[in-house]
């Protein structure tokens, strides 16, 4: 039952975060606050992987994963840059609200780019999810 305890720590995590970022958005800009959140992470990242590599060998990826590293980060940066948007364009509530609906979208693209088909309770898992923030 621990996972219900980091569960509620990192939703609260997670909106502070986002909620730190709104109000930046007005000082910084929307990139700004945006690249805030990335250049902050970066050294954070860089330690959890090299406290990783203290207890598992970790894999050096080839060109074609990079790639694809590359391409998810620059749509993690984006998919980031229009949440700011949509916060500062209607409220918080608002564009947190959209961002929630992200399962049906990581549905949709693992169909079309992955061909993967999600089974029956996963679909009903989303559309609760969905369910639950509208």
């Amino acid at each position: 039952m621990i996972w219900i305890a980091f569960t509620l720590a990192a939703a609260l995590a997670q909106t502070f975060r986002n909620a730190v970022q709104s109000a930046l958005a007005p000082k910084l800009g929307r990139m700004g606050a945006t690249q805030t959140r990335f250049v902050f992470g970066w050294p954070f990242a860089l330690a959890a992987l090299g406290a990783l590599a203290h207890f598992v060998p970790i894999p050096r990826p080839g060109p074609a994963t990079l790639g694809w590293a590359a391409a998810a980060g620059f749509t993690q940066v984006l998919a980031t840059l229009f949440m700011l948007s949509a916060m500062q364009r209607r409220d918080f509530a608002v564009g947190t609200a959209y961002i929630k609906t992200e399962p049906v979208t990581v549905a949709l693209v693992s169909l079309l780019a992955l061909g993967e088909r999600p089974s029956g309770a996963t679909l009903a898992a989303i559309a609760l999810a969905v369910a639950g923030v509208v």
